[in-house]
């Protein structure tokens, strides 16, 4: 009865919220190791000039000046996308070549989408990969498409391609590697001409074979990336070429993988043959992943993993992105009650719900004293079918302060109640649902009228609410 409760007053809030609302790498030691200082986002003389207006009039001044339009798309939390915009595209001869060509453009995908921007209809193209590179004529027209990360001599060399500037040798290094050449040297430059390569991987955004295909020609490189890294002494790989193809192809590899590991126990060696951003971004990234791979399994890591946040090297990433002007700081890039969430899944993967709070509850309390955060916490401790006792009363707390702080979000509302019942507190839910439910509009416009409300609440209670508890 009070699991049903939970799942039916959780079922009839969120249904209020749904009605509410051929260059080569020729400067091998220098590609990444003079990263601008400026992380402001408007453009200098020195790298790419991004026109500040809209698309519209990007279309329209490349008319006027008789230029293309080269297009940025990318995700602000993505981390190739991050990299490209405050490390790659500040270069200045990144900035000569994309200046003297292009009206240059960037658009961010969530501020594109809210402002039901006219670039939003090339978004189905290439959903499975950020960043994206898009040139275009000044009607708009999709000349040709690039995706992923690079480094500068490759960003130069993948766009000089697209425009018929320079061709790909890459079928005369295919033939030499099928004949059996593995030299560490011509590896190296094998894996990062694949990297433009895949750079020209097309694919259809919805459909699955399409998809798959993409990310199979993937993993034939990250196999042989896999088997240069590991027939080469380690040691070896702390250059600026290395660097970035371990930034390229272990992108999604997490905490206790022995290049990742290997790369962070050489945090400062590394740090002098590559960026900060794409530094501080990978740290961040696979320690994040073997938090929650760790977690999934009821590794004892992942507590390890967790700890690390304050100790070296996390805390010169964490400390690095806060000394910058960055619009996502990492408590935003990495909520730290997501980090916490994960604490649920190893207690489960362990088995062990009797443990002490402080094993996991004492780290709730460093989140930050947002409604937002306290409900996602109290969510996360309602996850498991039959939460313990310590977790449903942790849920209790944490989402009676989120209701304190905002008691106008239905999901809010939604969560606090669900917590209520799973402790039994009826008459407290009850309460807070009346309460809830005068606060409504009732405007059937974008909501539910007050009758479907009741009917809801009936169903929810098995009863009929009266309209004071």
């Amino acid at each position: 009865m009070r699991k049903k409760c939970i799942q039916l007053v959780t079922l009839s809030l969120l249904i209020l919220i749904l009605s509410c609302c051929a260059y080569q790498n020729t400067q091998e030691n220098t590609e990444f190791t003079n990263e601008s200082q400026s992380h402001n986002k408007d453009s200098t003389s020195q790298g790419v000039e991004f026109f500040q207006g809209t698309y519209e009039e990007a279309l329209a001044l490349a008319e006027q000046e008789d230029k293309l339009v080269f297009v940025y798309f990318y995700y602000e939390v993505n981390r190739p996308s991050i990299v490209m915009r405050d490390v790659v595209f500040r270069r200045p001869e990144v900035g000569q070549y994309f200046n003297d060509r292009f009206v240059n453009y960037q658009a961010e995908l969530e501020e594109a989408e809210r402002r039901k921007s006219a670039i939003m209809e090339f978004y189905s193209y290439f959903v499975i990969k950020f960043p994206v590179y898009l040139i275009l004529d000044s009607d708009g027209n999709l000349l040709a498409e690039t995706r992923g990360s690079a480094s500068p001599s490759q960003i130069i060399s993948v766009i000089s391609r697209a425009l018929g500037e320079t061709d790909s040798d890459f079928a005369a290094m295919q033939k030499r590697y099928n004949a059996g050449d593995r030299s560490t040297e011509f590896i190296q430059q094998y894996l990062m001409n694949s990297i433009e390569e895949l750079a020209f991987q097309t694919f259809n955004g919805h459909d699955e074979e399409s998809i798959k295909a993409y990310r199979d020609e993937r993993a034939k490189y990250k196999k042989i990336a896999d088997e240069y890294f590991n027939t080469k002494p380690k040691t070896d790989l702390i250059n600026e070429t290395d660097s970035h193809l371990i930034m390229y192809f272990y992108w999604d590899a997490a905490r206790g993988d022995e290049i990742v590991d290997f790369v962070l126990d050489h945090y400062d060696e590394f740090l002098k043959v590559s960026s900060k951003t794409a530094m501080a971004l990978f740290t961040l990234e696979t320690t994040y992943l073997g938090v929650y791979e760790a977690a999934q399994i009821g590794d004892e890591k992942f507590v390890e993993y967790f700890d690390s946040l304050k100790s070296y090297p996390l805390n010169q990433a964490i400390e690095y992105f806060r000394e910058q002007d960055y619009s996502v700081d990492p408590d935003q890039y990495f909520p730290r009650c997501v980090w916490y969430g994960s604490g649920t899944d190893y207690l489960k993967a362990k088995g062990n719900w009797d443990q002490d709070d402080d094993v996991y509850l004492k780290h709730l309390e460093k989140c930050a004293a947002s409604a937002n955060r306290f409900d996602l916490v109290a969510r996360v401790l309602l996850e498991p079918e039959e939460p313990p006792a310590f977790l449903q009363r942790a849920a209790v707390e944490y989402s009676r302060r989120a209701y304190e702080l905002d008691q106008t979000d239905p999901q809010i509302v939604a969560t606090h109640i669900s917590a209520l019942l799973a402790v039994g507190k009826m008459y407290s839910a009850v309460l807070i649902t009346e309460q809830y439910r005068k606060k409504m509009s009732r405007t059937p416009h974008g909501r539910v009228t007050l009758k479907e409300f009741e009917s809801l609440l009936a169903a929810t209670f098995e009863e009929k609410i009266e309209s004071s508890p």
